[in-house]
């Protein structure tokens, strides 16, 4: 499932499930909150690696497409 995903954002994603795991495993409501907010916040730093890649790959292509001579397209 995660491959080709970017190292960084697999990790964000693997440690998220992580803290989901441990806030399950607690009976105390407020470690069950913590480590929920935890992951909640490892998921927002994968979505934004993620926008960042794809940001950069979008303005890459528009990079290379809008420099070639006209002679090249």
């Amino acid at each position: 499932m995660l491959q080709g995903v970017l190292p960084k954002v697999r990790e964000c994603l693997e440690k998220a499930s992580d803290c989901r795991r441990k806030a399950q495993g607690h009976a105390d409501p407020e470690l069950r909150e913590f480590w929920g907010e935890m992951g909640e916040r490892w998921l927002r730093l994968a979505r934004s690696y993620d926008h960042v890649a794809s940001t950069e790959a979008f303005l890459s292509h528009l990079h290379q497409s809008r420099w070639k001579r006209p002679a090249d397209r």
